[in-house]
């Protein structure tokens, strides 16, 4: 989290908010790059807020190199995902309701390197291996809906 919402959060205290961002899938080579989060401590997708002026497609590769140090070099919009089933309550109490635009990156550059402190680890995982039932909601249906279509999705 930087800088727009943190201006918010002073002002509103702890009360809901939007927050439009970005939500990356990483799938390249058969196998999907997740990231263990500091504040849930638990697998998920790659992604944050957006920023006065990005586009969702640039907070998506802000956001990927920020927490893997990769490149984006192939990125596909996806879906768009919001409503009060994706309402997050963070450990220090703030709340927030997603607006999240989903990519898919199929092609990165760059050595996978943990840049940012809200990251505890970085893994790849086949998909027999995805720990989907353990991940935020959000996530959840993102990677599910992207399992049920991905051979159409990534053929177009």
């Amino acid at each position: 989290m930087c800088c727009y919402i943190k201006k918010i959060r002073k002002k509103i205290g702890k009360d809901p908010l939007f927050s439009p961002g970005a939500s990356i899938i990483v799938y390249e080579k058969n196998k999907y790059l997740l990231q263990l989060r500091k504040d849930f401590n638990i697998w998920g997708l790659h992604g944050g807020s957006m920023e006065l002026g990005e586009t969702g497609q640039e907070v998506a590769i802000r956001e990927l190199k920020e927490e893997t140090g990769l490149d984006t070099l192939k990125i596909h919009i996806f879906k768009t995902y919001s409503g009060k089933e994706f309402k997050i309550i963070y450990p220090n109490g703030d709340i927030v309701y997603p607006i999240v635009m989903a990519f898919i990156v199929t092609k990165t550059q760059g050595q996978i390197t943990k840049l940012n402190k809200e990251v505890l680890e970085l893994k790849w995982f086949h998909e027999k291996d995805l720990p989907i039932e353990n991940m935020m909601t959000i996530d959840k249906i993102f990677l599910k809906d992207f399992l049920k279509d991905k051979n159409k999705i990534l053929n177009n």
